[in-house]
């Protein structure tokens, strides 16, 4: 018997087994196939990778440089005035997290003669102290720099030394100082007459050999960037304003002899960044999709800039990110996006599609198209994974006191991909068993949880296939028989956040049988080599299918998309700024990101073992 590509999977399976889908009756976005989705919109691209999280880690301010094939990192700790120290050989995973057994507030962290130094303030006063280490987990000192104080300082190897400079606790003035072995201290003087808290340094070449780049915020201009450059036969260069941007914190680094610099916005969260040639003449970007940033660092490492800041939220988790080769620009979004596009990003994620508005929004979407598919096996088991595309989902559903409403922009986001799997005995070695054929259970998922259930524990509609009810807007799939009509996910009495299911509170239903209509069923797989099984070559894209930014309430409909009453959109608003303010509105409501590609997924790669929870 022939077998779908990359599978034994008898190719018949695939609709003998599929699903049926229980849509509310209100919905208005259906799954639809790649090119609907592409319709319109364009592939755009990020410089700036996403942001992960740094394991457990938690700092305001982070201090970062490369060493012997690392990039170390010393922090503060979020709850304590300890300073710790982690390291990574890939920005991705940190390793030998550890307290060093000293106490500050912001650290400073260079290299000099094949060491780690550390330059910092007292933790209960603004004497300076430096420190060093051969191996980054194994500190001298710490050692007194008599005279100097400070709360934030910048260190940087130049001309042999190491420098440091720094706001003087005492009047704000800028100076700096020097030392041979990072140890002992001198030639302290003031660097420029400008008052600030936070200088920051890199190295970058001059019209006469390398030249020390400093970037601060003036304070006493609603902190506007300055920069400066020092020689040592020449001294300080004038201060000069770099135009229109401002930060009370900024990020310095160097990638081939250009400069790099990242902040927050002064007056919000949003990063920004910038490069330069010379020290004066600045490109200026914003640095999308960094959800809650505070205050970066900057270090070059490989063929990357790496950026670690820690949010501002509460708990100040570290994040990073990182620009290849110091690239901040994008390049012009493409039109007319086909497969191949898709394909040609290869294993870059920082690509993503720009889905049009008029492919989701609005009540005249076209009905459920397509199916699509992944196979994977064991020796015992096929898997089919049924996944649908959707070209975005609305906003969050809720109850209000005796009223049902769908918020605007709260929940929303383009793209959406949704995932639900059936196990069925057989596999490379048991389809001549005697329960081959047999559904041995099933992978309900909503929001990227999938929950197992045993084929006594599911709903069918007929014959294999199982009724798989799509939440209304969010589209996450529940098991109604186990999980009943409305899965809550906040329940605040007069208002709940939740999963609106058809026959939730006597709502209506339709019923999708794709095996019995004209869908289209399309496989998706990438086999051990990396490339597509078939014609789908999308399979492959790893980046973001929609657009990502903040949400808010903007306004709210009933289900059926007539606007609330006042009394009930003045309820709504008073209900949800309440539920805001203590903290009962999940967080990722209020951030509309598209999904991962298939490229991303687990599910769609037929070599490797089988991607769902056993």
């Amino acid at each position: 018997m022939a077998s779908l590509p990359g599978t034994s999977l008898p190719p018949d399976y695939v609709k003998k087994y599929a699903p049926s889908i229980k849509f509310h009756g209100n919905e208005r976005v259906f799954p639809c196939d790649i090119e609907y989705l592409l319709g319109g919109g364009t592939l755009d691209y990020r410089p700036w990778s996403e942001a992960e999280k740094v394991g457990s880690q938690r700092t305001g301010v982070p201090a970062a440089v490369a060493f012997n094939g690392y990039i170390y990192m010393v922090y503060t700790g979020a709850h304590d005035a300890e300073i710790w120290v982690t390291r990574s050989r890939n920005g991705n995973e940190w390793t030998d997290m550890r307290k060093i057994g000293q106490q500050t507030s912001v650290p400073a962290i260079a290299v000099f003669k094949n060491k780690l130094w550390i330059t910092y303030s007292g933790h209960h006063s603004a004497q300076m102290y430096v420190s060093c280490s051969s191996d980054g987990l194994n500190w001298e000192g710490p050692r007194q720099i008599q005279g100097q104080s400070t709360h934030v300082p910048a260190l940087v190897q130049f001309e042999n030394r190491l420098y440091m400079c720094y706001a003087s606790d005492f009047d704000g003035q800028l100076y700096q100082s020097q030392s041979d072995d990072g140890w002992n201290w001198y030639n302290t003087k003031r660097s420029v007459d400008r008052k600030t808290s936070t200088p920051a340094l890199t190295v970058i070449p001059g019209p006469h050999g390398d030249q020390m780049l400093m970037v601060y915020p003036d304070n006493q201009r609603n902190h506007q960037l300055v920069q400066t450059r020092y020689t040592s036969s020449g001294g300080w260069t004038p201060p000069q304003d770099i135009a229109g941007q401002q930060a009370s914190i900024v990020g310095l680094s160097n990638y081939s002899g250009v400069a790099i610099m990242a902040y927050s916005g002064n007056t919000n969260s949003q990063l920004f960044s910038s490069t330069s040639n010379d020290g004066i003449n600045w490109t200026f970007s914003e640095i999308l999709f960094q959800g809650s940033p505070f205050y970066p660092a900057l270090c070059s490492f490989g063929e990357k800039i790496y950026m670690l800041y820690g949010g501002n939220d509460e708990d100040k988790q570290i994040y990073v990110s990182s620009v290849k080769h110091g690239n901040i620009t994008p390049p012009p979004p493409k039109p007319n996006v086909s497969q191949q596009d898709l394909a040609n990003c290869g294993d870059d994620p920082n690509w993503w599609i720009n889905i049009a508005d008029r492919q989701w929004r609005g009540d005249k979407n076209p009905g459920p198209t397509t199916v699509y598919f992944a196979v994977q096996e064991d020796d015992s088991a096929w898997y089919i994974h049924y996944i649908f595309l959707y070209a975005g989902q609305n906003g969050q559903t809720v109850r209000g006191g005796g009223f049902n409403a769908q918020l605007k922009s709260i929940g929303e986001h383009p793209g959406d991909l949704e995932h639900f799997a059936v196990k069925i005995w057989g596999g490379t070695h048991g389809a001549a068993g005697p329960n081959a054929g047999q559904v041995a259970g099933c992978w309900f998922e909503a929001h990227g949880n999938s929950r197992w259930y045993e084929a006594k524990d599911i709903p069918w509609d007929v014959d294999n296939h199982a009724a798989v009810s799509a939440a209304l807007n969010n589209h996450g799939h529940w098991n109604a028989k186990i999980e009943g009509d409305n899965p809550l996910e906040v329940d605040a009495g007069v208002f709940k956040i939740g999963n609106f299911l058809s026959h939730s509170w006597g709502d209506s239903e339709i019923l999708w049988q794709p095996w019995l209509t004209t869908t289209k069923f399309l496989q998706l797989g990438i086999d051990s080599t990396g490339r597509p099984v078939n014609d789908q070559i999308w399979a492959t894209f790893r980046g973001r299918m929609g657009d990502s930014y903040k949400t808010d309430l903007d306004s709210a409909t009933y289900f059926n998309g007539s606007n609330l009453s006042a009394g009930d959109w003045a309820e709504t608003k008073t209900i949800f700024k309440l539920g805001e303010f203590i903290k009962k509105i999940p967080s990722d409501l209020l951030t509309a990101d598209g999904p991962r590609g298939p490229g991303d997924r687990g599910w769609v790669k037929t070599s490797l073992p089988v991607s769902v929870p056993k």
